[in-house]
């Protein structure tokens, strides 16, 4: 398994510079962590955006930005709350999702055993029984945020627990026992319980017992969206890092000029969010903003670690020529890696050109 402190270590190391303790680069009070923590992300999400890498392509299924659209706004990390299986908060600037139950492990801690980026869609719409929902998009009944966990999910209630997962914390129930970490909503506010066999304690009236914490909120989209007739908005989804291909191997490109069948697109970004002819549902395909380094390819780790080692190298080394060495792997390395990447994701099928279209 492969740590963030790993990849700082073999950045340092092609420098000659001490190590960080295992584990310790979010945390070690020395001058070598600290150096690398101030561009660790920054060069990460700079290299995610120079190419379309092939294990950070993500597809998510975007629908259009209507009247009735909310953005869902997710609660900040608290240390308090035992999280379950898909909740997701913010920490680190960051969206995070849990991938256990009982979670109350500091995302920001990047260990990973318990907490990934969410890289998926932030709004979401009113259910619509006619409606055919993929696994996981959200939609909202009366303020309450529901899940889909099944594909072609049509016509369920949003009730039945086969098709659909709320999202949320239930009401407060009087004789029901609440583990400590757990929570209930009362009079509209969301409490976690603080003590274990907590039963019978009004939360807004025994602070000892509950304390209030964030809760997912949905908020009206109407006056962030540009706006454009004939065109459809859609959002982009949360850890965008560029977009990939839509439809890579769309059609083949056939021998006399016969059409490819891969039409131009028309996505015309603005901000978070961008305008097309297209009604969708759109199955967007994106380069994510991945930072779990077990997810990513270990030839774009080497680049990477020889770009942590360019940025840092003249600050803890004072070495011009340990700069310019550095600087001739970090080009090598990175192209090795960009060639492997183009070679394992293929060609992308040209656009269709208009006049040998018309010609055939």
């Amino acid at each position: 398994m492969t740590t963030e402190t790993q990849v700082a270590n073999r950045g340092l190391q092609r420098i000659g510079a001490g190590r960080i303790a295992d584990g310790a680069l979010w945390t070690e009070d020395s001058k070598n962590a600290g150096e690398i923590r101030v561009c660790y992300d920054m060069l990460r999400q700079s290299e995610l955006r120079r190419n379309v890498w092939r294990f950070a392509i993500r597809t998510e299924v975007l629908r259009k930005m209507t009247p009735t659209t909310k953005v869902i706004f997710y609660p900040d990390w608290d240390a308090r709350v035992d999280y379950d299986l898909n909740d997701r908060v913010q920490a680190d600037s960051k969206t995070w999702i849990g991938v256990g139950t009982g979670v109350n492990n500091n995302p920001t801690g990047r260990t990973y055993d318990y907490w990934e980026g969410y890289y998926g869609s932030d709004t979401c719409d009113v259910y619509d029984a006619d409606t055919s929902y993929s696994t996981g998009e959200q939609v909202y009944v009366g303020g309450v945020g529901y899940i889909s966990i099944a594909d072609e999910n049509e016509g369920n209630a949003v009730t039945d627990i086969a098709y659909w997962y709320p999202v949320g914390v239930a009401d407060w129930v009087q004789f029901k026992i609440y583990a400590i970490g757990k929570r209930a909503v009362y009079n509209g506010l969301t409490y976690v319980s603080l003590i274990d066999a907590n039963q019978n304690f009004s939360p807004s009236s025994n602070p000892t017992k509950w304390a209030v914490t964030g809760s997912q909120v949905l908020r009206d989209a109407a006056f962030i969206v540009p706006t454009k007739r004939g065109q459809n908005i859609f959002r982009l989804p949360k850890g965008f890092m560029r977009t990939a291909p839509q439809e890579p191997k769309q059609g083949s490109y056939l021998p006399l000029g016969a059409p490819a069948g891969l039409p131009y697109s028309d996505f015309d970004f603005e901000g978070n969010y961008f305008r097309t002819s297209l009604a969708g549902p759109i199955d967007f395909r994106f380069c994510a903003d991945i930072a779990n380094p077990n997810l990513m390819d270990p030839m774009f780790i080497d680049g990477y670690s020889c770009r942590l080692a360019l940025e840092t190298c003249e600050i803890l080394t004072q070495s011009d020529k340990k700069l310019s060495n550095i600087g001739g792997h970090y080009a090598k390395f990175m192209s090795e890696a960009r060639t492997v990447n183009a070679i394992e994701t293929g060609p992308t099928e040209p656009p269709e050109d208009a006049y040998i279209s018309l010609r055939n």
